[in-house]
């Protein structure tokens, strides 16, 4: 069928039709089945009568036997009754069900009729289930194309709309740190990453070179946004994340080292013994530590080395091993297989999670609610913190309410630091730079200004003394010479 066809058509006349037919086919049978009910509601109740009846009469076999006679042939004949017009309904509800979908597939074909896509005359009833259903498959297919052609136009506008869309109801931080966390899972692998404390962050310039070496495009972005976004690099999240995932690859010669606890460039038996722990669980077994022991005499009978000077008490008085070098350890292919399989990656920077930081940090986000801010006030006053960090989520359309809340806040500062540092600007000041840049250059100017200053008043001392002296010479060549 071709569009046309689908316009005409509609799906919505196909269904309101079979719904009238469905509407009739149930009055029919609601009709046949309150029918059936009634007459069969009638027996029991006849029965009962009866019995009741026969309860009342005189205990006489002959009257009980014929009123049951009475009863079974009254049943019977009923059912009897009952058949013939259950059958005679149900002809009539077939032929009517018959009429009902007649008519309803001649409607159907007149539709189709009228776009000229079906001859009526050339149309029997029997391939009509094969029109219908091509007909709904067109209707299907049709809807699917002008759905996509729809979310196609919508996914359009909605791009050009976030595109201009200024204000999102959207916690931009939380946004952040999700978007970091999955630029480290992609990059680290997928692992459970808290949020540091609100405390004061010391930074590593080489670290945070390596950091934004590492995830470029990420902090080109970060630094391209003029305010908080969904798509930043949060700072603290990602910094100490970077530290607690960076690795590095150790060699033979860095592990040994590091077991080498007296620099000797020889491994002891005590020494030995703390690389066992470190390799195999505990507590160790005679086999364990004769196997090690084992596989390192193997090594020195196959190998040549450089002569190492033994250091005193180095063995054992039963020990059997000879002078494990760095050499032997390195040539010895099981040992040095075993021992980058357990120790070669290691973190590459020293850190250590503090655990349970609200003991150090106290936390507060304060609004224009006054009791909030006073709640939450009072009680980083009763449980005193090294860090205290205080969050302004104030609304900026309750100015009274703000109003007060500052007056609250400064009265709270007060009270924890009455003396003030001396890197506070007075009250009455504001610093109006927002970079140091900015600072810099006003000092030079400011500085440059003073320099001309400077001159300006010298060059006018200069000739304020110039006609001074002059003055003075005049006189006295007046007052001898002439």
């Amino acid at each position: 069928m071709t569009d046309n066809a689908t316009e005409t058509v509609t799906y919505r006349n196909v269904k309101w039709t079979a719904a009238i037919a469905m509407m009739i086919m149930m009055m029919q049978m609601s009709r046949r089945f309150s029918t059936l009910k009634e007459s069969k509601l009638q027996f029991p109740l006849l029965l009962v009568r009866f019995k009741r009846d026969g309860s009342d009469c005189d205990d006489d076999n002959d009257d009980a036997d014929e009123q049951k006679r009475t009863i079974y042939d009254f049943t019977t004949d009923n059912s009897e009754y009952v058949n013939e017009e259950n059958e005679t309904k149900s002809a009539a509800l077939a032929e009517t069900i018959k009429k009902v979908q007649a008519n309803f597939y001649h409607i159907f074909l007149k539709k189709l009729n009228d776009t000229n896509l079906v001859n009526m005359n050339n149309t029997s009833i029997k391939n009509i289930s094969n029109i219908v259903k091509d007909h709904n498959n067109n209707l299907i297919k049709t809807d699917k194309f002008r759905r996509h052609i729809k979310k196609r136009d919508n996914s359009k506008f909605r791009k050009y709309f976030e595109k201009f869309k200024f204000t999102k109801n959207i916690d931009a931080y939380s946004a952040s740190l999700q978007h970091s966390n999955r630029v480290f899972n992609s990059k680290y692998g997928f692992q459970t990453r808290k949020v540091p404390s609100h405390a004061p962050i010391l930074i590593d310039k080489d670290i945070m070179k390596e950091l934004e070496n590492k995830f470029v495009e990420e902090f080109r972005i970060t630094e391209k946004n003029k305010v908080r976004r969904k798509d930043d690099m949060q700072f603290s999240f990602t910094y100490y994340h970077f530290v607690m995932s960076e690795k590095r690859n150790r060699t033979i010669e860095d592990i040994f080292d590091e077991f080498d606890t007296d620099s000797s460039n020889t491994w002891s038996d005590r020494e030995i013994r703390t690389l066992l722990t470190q390799l195999y669980e505990l507590p160790l077994s005679y086999g364990t530590v004769d196997n090690f022991e084992s596989k390192l005499l193997e090594c020195s009978k196959y190998g040549s080395y450089q002569n190492v000077p033994v250091p005193p008490y180095e063995r054992y008085i039963d020990s059997k091993l000879p002078v494990i070098s760095k050499y032997l350890v390195k040539d010895c292919h099981y040992i040095s297989t075993l021992l980058l399989q357990k120790f070669q990656r290691v973190f590459k920077y020293k850190f250590e999670v503090v655990q349970n930081s609200d003991k150090f940090v106290s936390f507060a986000m304060l609004n224009s609610n006054i009791s909030d801010v006073v709640g939450n006030l009072d009680e980083i006053r009763r449980h005193r913190r090294k860090f205290v960090c205080l969050n302004d989520n104030l609304d900026e359309s309750k100015e009274s309410e703000n109003e007060l809340v500052r007056a609250i806040l400064y009265d709270f500062y007060l009270s924890l630091f009455p003396i003030p540092s001396r890197f506070e600007l007075p009250q009455e000041l504001r610093n109006k730079f927002a970079y140091v840049e900015e600072l810099n250059e006003w000092k030079s100017n400011r500085m440059l200004v003073k320099i001309c200053l400077y001159i300006l008043i010298f060059v006018i001392l200069c000739f304020i003394t110039f006609n001074s002296c002059k003055k003075m010479c005049y006189q006295v060549v007046n007052k001898f010479f002439c």
